[in-house]
């Protein structure tokens, strides 16, 4: 079994985000969550269908991370998020700011939200320059100040 990279101080933060986390998912913290997971998979500029299948096999090694959210249904949200992105990339880009917007005003979704991007950027091992700057964008969105 392959293991876990380490985490970063800002992963570990996002870790503590989630396991004090008790309030019930819905839907616009799930799609908000969706829009991040599918942004920061499509930072680089070059998403294909793969590249999000293997995203988010990555994100399904870290599952404990996130122990109130199902994956399953992230998944979902997640394949329709990466088909908007492929298709139409600005309007799919729109879309999942859209959702992450949409959350702006309750601070416990919006520390989430910038959790699990931290997380999602850090899957594979090391946050790369195009998922900072996407992680940067969502916390401006969110305003929320470093």
């Amino acid at each position: 079994m392959a293991q876990e990279p380490p985490l970063s101080e800002s992963a570990a933060y996002a870790i503590a985000a989630w396991s004090r986390f008790e309030d019930e998912i819905d839907d616009r913290l799930l799609k908000a969550l969706v829009g991040t997971f599918a942004l920061v998979a499509a930072s680089d500029g070059n998403l294909a269908a793969e590249e999000s299948r293997r995203f988010f096999a990555m994100l399904r090694t870290r599952a404990r991370l996130f122990p109130r959210l199902d994956l399953d249904s992230v998944e979902d949200g997640f394949t329709d998020a990466c088909s908007a992105l492929l298709s139409d990339p600005q309007a799919g880009r729109e879309r999942c700011l859209g959702y992450i917007e949409a959350i702006r005003h309750t601070a416990s979704h919006c520390q989430l939200v910038l959790a699990a991007a931290h997380i999602a950027a850090e899957a594979d091992a090391e946050e790369q320059p195009e998922e900072r700057a996407i992680v940067a964008e969502i916390r401006a969105l969110l305003g929320v100040t470093e």
